[in-house]
């Protein structure tokens, strides 16, 4: 072989060695920049899991400290991303590495899509509790207060040792109104009567419904300072014509009224007493009446 020969195909298998290199080197790079994206998706992924977590464990459920312990857990792989990928810095990756970027990746996708699903439907758990517990507390006709609720507001006001006025409601002629136009018209004007009395209740103020077409109102202060010019309000509001499919519909009230700590100092002397005076004054056909010891003498008369 000649010298020229000779040095050319030295100079060719240089060259092929150059080329064979810089494309593994290249391939390396390609690969070690796959593993540093696989790596750095699965962190941001896990950092988006730290928000939905933490508001988890925030909430007052019996896995709350599971989710607390889950919060750290996270915060700890967290680390060991960041470790990983600054591992990866300046090295060559070899594939059992590329296959560790890519668990990586998923786990990270794994636990974001827990979190996020796991507090959508707690959200919703919660969301549909409350709704159940609001219609096991409401009227289902009027949206008022039930009696459950109505007897908490009564004994807070009482322990809180503060005057307030108990108030029965009774409509007046209202069976009349349910019997000649039925159901559908009564249950109208009940939903109407309640809307009128909640507009111009305090904000302290509760409207109850007992049941029927009886009512109850607590409200804070005493009778001779709000509680008698509240009656006449309501008296008021629902005197005013009820418009039903075209036809004008008047419905009066009965009211009677019983002041803590005066007429009675717990919530059964209070309901009792201001039923007793809601009697008198349907009987006596007033709008309202403040509870007096004689109106038990009046109600066993008529009794007997």
């Amino acid at each position: 072989m000649t010298p020229n020969l000779t040095a050319g195909f030295c100079r060719s298998l240089a060259r092929s060695l150059v080329v064979t290199y810089s494309l593994k080197k290249t391939r390396w790079n390609n690969m070690t920049s796959l593993a540093q994206a696989l790596i750095a998706i699965g962190l941001v992924l896990l950092l988006l899991s730290l928000k939905p977590t933490f508001a988890i464990s925030q909430l007052p459920t019996e896995q709350q400290k599971g989710w607390r312990i889950l919060f750290m857990l996270i915060c700890c792989f967290v680390l060991g991303y960041l470790s990983f990928l600054f591992m990866l810095m300046n090295q060559a990756i070899t594939p059992l590495e590329m296959v560790v970027a890519w668990v990586f990746c998923g786990g990270g996708a794994f636990v974001y899509l827990i979190t996020r699903m796991s507090q959508k439907t707690i959200h919703l758990l919660i969301i549909n509790a409350n709704t159940n517990l609001h219609r096991a507390h409401h009227d289902e006709l009027t949206l008022l207060p039930k009696r459950q609720l109505l007897y908490q507001a009564m004994d807070q006001h009482i322990q809180a040792n503060k005057p307030f006025c108990c108030m029965m409601l009774d409509l007046n002629d209202f069976k009349q109104i349910n019997d000649r136009l039925g159901h559908d018209c009564g249950d109208w004007v009940l939903i109407s009567v309640a809307k009128r009395i909640q507009s111009i209740m305090p904000k302290d103020a509760m409207v109850s419904r007992l049941g029927g077409d009886e009512l109850a109102v607590i409200i804070n202060g005493r009778y001779s300072e709000c509680g008698e010019d509240m009656a006449k309000d309501i008296q008021l509001s629902v005197s005013q014509a009820i418009s039903y499919n075209e036809e004008s519909l008047t419905i009066g009230v009965s009211i009677g009224i019983a002041e803590f700590p005066l007429q009675g100092q717990t919530r059964e002397q209070l309901l009792k007493q201001a039923d007793i005076a809601m009697y008198h004054a349907k009987r006596n056909k007033k709008a309202y009446a403040l509870y007096q010891q004689t109106f038990e003498v009046e109600l066993e008369k008529n009794d007997a």
